[in-house]
Order: structure tokens, then sequence, then C-alpha cells
């Protein structure tokens, strides 16, 4: 854990350092407004999510019943789980199947804890070496 040095933040490893204080405190002079609604977000990341989430239009349609989403993934997720029936993801633990990616990322976390936490782990020491 690293302790970010502004704020006090805990933080997992330099490279989520990084990206913390590029965020959160490089970024923290500069007000980030959005130009359609006038809402404010804490940094840039902030308000790119802001705008995908309020400002733009349901563009991927279901071919199947013409619902709309916003995100790919969601109609990818809505297909699989409504009309092909067919899992998009499998649990490496137990070959428990899945049709949205949060489902398997909380099945994993609370049923596989111990496995879990060894993921995370090898993750991060991965993201801190590409880093350095």
């Amino acid at each position: 854990m690293v302790q970010c040095v502004h704020c006090g933040k805990q933080l997992r490893g330099k490279y989520n350092m990084q990206k913390h204080m590029q965020r959160m405190h490089l970024e923290a002079d500069r007000v980030h407004r959005c130009e359609v609604c006038g809402h404010e977000s804490p940094n840039s990341i902030a308000l790119e999510h802001h705008k995908k989430r309020v400002h733009s239009g349901d563009q991927f349609a279901c071919e199947q019943c013409g619902k709309r989403f916003k995100r790919k993934i969601y109609l990818t997720e809505h297909v699989a789980a409504l009309h092909t029936r067919m899992p998009l993801y499998t649990c490496e633990f137990c070959d428990a199947t899945f049709n949205s990616k949060a489902n398997y990322y909380s099945h994993r976390k609370s049923r596989h804890t111990e496995e879990w936490e060894t993921l995370r782990e090898e993750k991060e020491r991965k993201e801190t070496k590409s880093v350095l």
C-alpha cells in the first residue's frame, strides 16, 4: 500500500498512485464542466463518464427485440441473457457460467475469496512492474 501525500488515501501500487495523482491532484485546479449541461466533475475521466452516461444516445440496438443500449457490452449481455442463452463468462475455479461481467466478478470475489486475492495480487504485481 502507498499513501498519497496530498490526501492520505491508501492505494495499491505505484501505478494506482500515479493515476490517482493525475486525476485527483494534478487536474484538481481545473474546472471540469460539461459544455452541454454545466455539470461539474472532479476530473477529466469523471467528466467523460458523465458525458457518455447522460448525453450520449442509446447507440446499440438489439436486432431481435429493438431494445437500445448506450454501451455495446450491455447489448452483448442482453442478447446472451435473453435471446441466445449462451453464457459469456465461465468461472475458472468452478465452471459456473454468467451472462454479465458484474455477476461473474461478484461470484469470484465472494465464492472463491483466496483465489480472487491471488489473482488480484498477481495483476497488481504486473501493473507495478510495467510502471517501473
